[in-house]
C-alpha cells in the first residue's frame, strides 16, 4: 500500500486514543471502515476518537492528506443542504484521484470515499458523533500524528544505537562502511541512509582498528586476513597503508616469505621475479622461496607442504602429493644404490 494510501488512512485514524486537553475544539468519535479491491478480505472496522476544529466536521478539506510531496488538490467541492461532495486529485510521487461525499449535522455525519492509485482502488465509509470538547492545537489528528512519529523516531533511535554498540563490541566491522546512497534523491532518504552505517560510531571502530593494528604482527594479521576489517581500515585512513607498510618490512628482513606471500605484493613480486619465474615446480618449491612461487606462479593453485604458510599467511593442513612422490623415488634411489 502506498505512502499516500496510508496518509488518508491516518487522516481518518486518530493517531491515540489517549486524554484530552481541554478547549474549544469538538471531540469526535469516528467509526470506519476501508475495503481495498483485489485484497481477499475487508479491513475490519475501527472505531477511533478525533480532534477537530469547531464546525470543520463537514469540511471535506480535512482529509486531504498533508503531505506537500504529495500536491494534493480539491476540486468540484458542491454543497446541498447538509450534503457535501467533492474530488481530489494528488499529482506527487504517489499519484492518485479520488471522489467523496458526506452528510452531516451539528453532532454527527456519515459519508464514503473512494480514491483511485496504482495499488488499486479504496473504498472507505465512515461515521461520526460528537462526545465533547478538546484542543485542537495539541489533540488534532497532525499534532497526534506528529507526537506518533516522534516516538516511533526516539523508539528506532535507541535500537540502532544498541545495534551499533554490539557491532563495535563484536568487531562487525560491515556496519560502519560508508554506504552507497546513489539511491537516495531526496534529504529525507539520504539522511536515512547516513544513518545505516552507525556514523557517529565509525570513529570509534576506526580507534579499535588502528589500536590493533598497533600490536605488531598478531594485530596486523588479525585485521589483513579480514576483508571486512581490511575495507574499512583503508576507510578510515592512511594507518592501514602505513601499518602494512611497515609489518612487510619486517617481514622481508625476517625472510618470512610466507607472510611476504600473502600480505605484501609490493615486496613479493620482485623476489619472485627474481628467484621464482622460469623455475621448474620441484626447484621453486623446494626454495625458500616457495610461497612467494606458489603466489604468483603457475602452480598457485596447488596444495601447500605441511608446515609450509599457505596464501593467507597460515599453515596448510594438506601435503603436496607431486612432492612425496619425488621425495619418495630419492629415497629408493639412495637405499638401492642407483
Amino acid at each position: 500500500m502506498s505512502k499516500l494510501l496510508i496518509g488518508l488512512m491516518l487522516v481518518c485514524i486518530s493517531v491515540s486514543d489517549s486524554a484530552w486537553a481541554a478547549g474549544s475544539d469538538e471531540l469526535w468519535e469516528i467509526t470506519n471502515k476501508m475495503e481495498m479491491e483485489g485484497m481477499p478480505f475487508a479491513m475490519p472496522g475501527q472505531t477511533s476518537k478525533v480532534c477537530m476544529q469547531k464546525g470543520k466536521q463537514n469540511d471535506p478539506a480535512q482529509a486531504l492528506p498533508k503531505d506537500k510531496e504529495q500536491n494534493c488538490k480539491m476540486s468540484d467541492v458542491k454543497m446541498s443542504g447538509n450534503k457535501t461532495s467533492w474530488k481530489m486529485s494528488c499529482s506527487g510521487k504517489d499519484p492518485m484521484t479520488g471522489e467523496g461525499e458526506m452528510i452531516s449535522s451539528s453532532s454527527s455525519y456519515s459519508g464514503k470515499v473512494k480514491m483511485h492509485s496504482a495499488d488499486g482502488d479504496m473504498n472507505m465509509r465512515y461515521e461520526g458523533k460528537r462526545i465533547g470538547s478538546c484542543d485542537y492545537a495539541k489533540d488534532g489528528p497532525e499534532a497526534k500524528f506528529t507526537a506518533m512519529k516522534n516516538d516511533m523516531d526516539a523508539k528506532s533511535e535507541q535500537e540502532r544505537v544498541k545495534e551499533c554498540k554490539n557491532a563495535v563490541d563484536d568487531d562487525s566491522y560491515s556496519h560502519f562502511f560508508k554506504p552507497d546512497c546513489s539511491w537516495a534523491k531526496d534529504a529525507s532518504s539520504k539522511k536515512v541512509c547516513a544513518n545505516m552505517a552507525c556514523p557517529d560510531f565509525r570513529p570509534q571502530m576506526c580507534d579499535r582498528i588502528a589500536k590493533k593494528l598497533s600490536l605488531g604482527d598478531d594485530g596486523y594479521e588479525e585485521i589483513a586476513n579480514n576483508k571486512d576489517a581490511v575495507k574499512l581500515a583503508k576507510e578510515c585512513g592512511p594507518s592501514y597503508e602505513k601499518s602494512t607498510r611497515a609489518y612487510c618490512n619486517r617481514q622481508l628482513q625476517a625472510k618470512n616469505y610466507g607472510k611476504l606471500a600473502a600480505h605484501c605484493d609490493k615486496e613479493s613480486k620482485p623476489l619472485f621475479d627474481k628467484n621464482c619465474a622460469g623455475r621448474d615446480y620441484t626447484a621453486a618449491m623446494d626454495s625458500a622461496y616457495g610461497p612467494i612461487c606458489r603466489r604468483y606462479g603457475k602452480w598457485k593453485n596447488a596444495p601447500a607442504d605441511e608446515g609450509e604458510q599457505s596464501d593467507n599467511g597460515g599453515s596448510s593442513a594438506g601435503s603436496n602429493p607431486a612432492k612425496s612422490i619425488l621425495d619418495g623415488a630419492k629415497n629408493l634411489k639412495g637405499l638401492f644404490g642407483f
